[in-house]
């Protein structure tokens, strides 16, 4: 301690000058936020209204994001303010037959506003039936096809099994899957023919799980020279390997790429997909990113008597939903404060707890009527009209080639 005293007492005048520097340079450095506080606000008077608009708002039922008026001009990272044209992303929820409700959503959208929702769009994804939903329109199918599609064919993707063959459907649900892909195959095959991912419209990013490597995988339209190669793949094998549900579906096989399941089991909820890959593929900046997300309704959830989510008895029953929920709220509140200089607008609708099933095809026709019903609504209208569908199209999609091929042309 003595050897401590008299290192203090030799040294108390470097000490000191040195705590003083640290202090001015701590004053300079408030001075200096302060300063850069002052400019923002200056730059942006609109910051707190639309930081105030961007969150989440849960007594919304129709609409769980309520943005404001975007902002158009990006003074993003500090730079000069700048008008920059706007990138327009479609997203669309997993859900099974409940993609119905998403479907008709844009049906509406579409047959209202007289405008085609694959023209106003640079980017589209996906998840599972929100990734059929995304392959369709980007291959030119209208909404109101996707939506037959759901009325028309769900009941043979999903049949239901009454009596006896409940009970035998039960036990099978043990040691394979639910369902069998074939009626999902030819229904999609209807649809989208044989067409490639290089045949689309606009660019597409489809979740899905490779389950050889052990990691998500993305299905790319060839907008990006390193995801080139999947371009001769058909469109049929990526709507089978996003929506391979564990438990209801096989996984599905692509012949020289991998075994794929739904996914779902990572990016139900895809926002965040597709806003990753328009700033960091697609070189946006998020001031000019304009997001319209759909989901496939939702319902209130907690976690009832927490004391009894004790070991797999008690967790197996929530699980699933737990996952799915805590993905698809985080998804939503991540993309929208990333886009709060940008737009973020998010179609929902809140229905009562087991009111659905993902499987049970019988409740087609009530989530078409709940879809039309909440696209016809004033708000959701005008904002689309406005921010979307407002007859600006966007640059035709031109599939980049290999390289190889670009020498070989």
């Amino acid at each position: 301690m003595s050897l401590l005293r008299d290192w203090i007492e030799t040294h108390r005048e470097d000490v000191s000058s040195a705590e003083s520097a640290f202090l001015a340079a701590s004053e300079e450095a408030s001075r200096r936020r302060r300063q850069e506080e002052a400019e923002k606000d200056r730059r942006l008077p609109e910051a707190t209204q639309s930081d105030r608009g961007s969150r989440l708002d849960s007594d919304i039922s129709d609409t769980i994001q309520r943005p404001p008026t975007p902002l158009g001009y990006a003074g993003y990272g500090g730079g000069a303010w700048k008008e920059l044209p706007p990138f327009r992303i479609l997203s669309i929820d997993g859900g099974g037959i409940m993609g119905a409700f998403a479907a008709s959503v844009l049906a509406t959208f579409e047959r209202e506003i007289g405008r085609k929702i694959v023209e106003h769009f640079d980017l589209i994804t996906g998840t599972s039936t929100g990734g059929i939903i995304a392959i369709g329109l980007a291959m030119g199918v209208p909404p109101e096809e996707v939506v037959k599609f759901y009325m028309t064919d769900g009941p043979r993707i999903f049949p239901k099994s009454t009596g006896v063959g409940m009970w035998r459907s039960w036990l099978n649900d043990i040691f394979r899957p639910r369902y069998t892909s074939d009626a999902l195959r030819a229904a999609v095959q209807r649809v989208v023919g044989d067409r490639t991912l290089k045949d689309a419209k606009t660019r597409l990013v489809i979740p899905s799980y490779d389950v050889n490597a052990g990691s998500p995988y993305l299905f790319r339209t060839p907008h990006h020279p390193r995801y080139a190669q999947n371009a001769d793949l058909t469109v049929l094998h990526v709507a089978l390997a996003t929506s391979a549900a564990p438990t209801y579906f096989p996984a599905h096989t692509i012949p020289g790429l991998g075994t794929f399941i739904d996914g779902g089991l990572w990016a139900n909820c895809p926002p965040m997909i597709g806003l990753v890959e328009a700033l960091d593929f697609l070189g946006q900046t998020p001031p000019q990113v304009r997001m319209l997300s759909i989901s496939t309704t939702s319902y209130p959830f907690r976690l009832d008597h927490p004391g009894q989510l004790r070991g797999l008895w008690g967790w197996a029953p929530k699980i699933i939903e737990t996952f799915m929920f805590g993905q698809a709220q985080s998804a939503v509140d991540m993309a929208s404060r990333l886009l709060r200089y940008g737009y973020f607008y998010r179609v929902d609708y809140t229905v009562p707890p087991k009111s659905f099933r993902m499987d049970n095809s019988a409740c087609a026709n009530d989530l078409v009527a709940i879809g039309r019903r909440i696209a016809e609504q004033f708000d959701n209208m005008e904002i689309l009209e406005k921010n979307f569908l407002n007859g600006i199209k966007v640059e035709p999609f031109r599939p980049l080639k290999l390289r190889r091929e670009s020498r070989d042309a």
